[in-house]
């Protein structure tokens, strides 16, 4: 074997490897937007790039439309859901937040 063909399929090899990292590097979009309509504070947190707790801060400072949230007792505590498909377009809009 001479020095080019080692050259070339090292540089083949190379070529591979770099077209499969940019196929990954193009797989992630980033957070993409829910299936289902209504989602948790754990979720919403995610989309929206915040923690969960400051998610629960908004809703008890009523940053978020009444028809926007369900409130469930559970035992003792509250389970909060969220209609992701209209908090989503409102912060993007007013926080400039969004699930990309």
């Amino acid at each position: 074997m001479t020095t080019i063909d080692t050259v070339n399929k090292k540089l083949d090899l190379l070529i591979g490897v770099l077209q499969d990292l940019a196929e990954k590097v193009n797989g992630y979009a980033g957070v993409k937007p829910p299936v289902h309509k209504w989602v948790s504070s754990a979720e919403l947190a995610v989309l929206l790039g915040y923690s969960k707790r400051t998610i629960l801060d908004m809703v008890h400072q009523n940053k978020f439309k009444e028809e926007w949230v369900i409130k469930r007792k559970r035992g003792k505590y509250n389970v909060h859901r969220f209609d992701a498909e209209q908090i989503l377009p409102f912060a993007e809009k007013y926080w400039g937040k969004s699930a990309r």
